[in-house]
């Protein structure tokens, strides 16, 4: 019981002012915080606008890496250098935009809505075999 006693006892510490580094920690921290918030704010700023140059950070594999290095490698035999990677990407990117735009100006009306595609029903006549957006979804992936 005595212990009890004389936690009870125990005097409250008095709250003394923080010290000069405490404050220059905290001041340090809000800096920190508001760095971070102004990063957030640009990088949605500068969000992804299709039709708009962008710049972007990509991860790849181990596997993916090295197929891209053989490829940036072999694509340029007949030159005196390799592709880098940010011309090898681009015109990855411009020869798929070419053989999709090939593949949609040869998709016929769809035989429900009559929409020309890209146009659709939204979506009101999808399953059905002579919807277009049915029949031509899988071949219009990448995969």
């Amino acid at each position: 019981m005595s212990a009890l006693v004389e936690l009870t006892k125990t005097k409250k510490r008095s709250k003394q002012p923080p010290t000069e580094a405490q404050l220059q920690a905290k001041r340090d921290k809000a800096a920190e915080r508001k760095r971070n918030q102004r990063a957030r704010e640009k990088a949605r700023e500068h969000a992804f606008v299709p039709g708009q140059p962008c710049s972007i950070t990509i991860k790849l594999t181990a596997d993916e890496s090295a197929y891209l290095g053989k490829a940036m490698k072999l694509r340029a035999l007949w030159s005196t250098s390799n592709y880098d990677m940010q011309e090898y990407l681009s015109t990855l990117i411009l020869l798929d935009g070419q053989k999709l735009d090939k593949q949609i100006a040869e998709i016929p009306p769809c035989k429900n809505c009559g929409a020309v595609f890209p146009d659709n029903c939204n979506r009101a006549f999808y399953g059905e075999s002579d919807c277009n957006l049915s029949s031509l979804a899988k071949g219009l992936k990448l995969l």
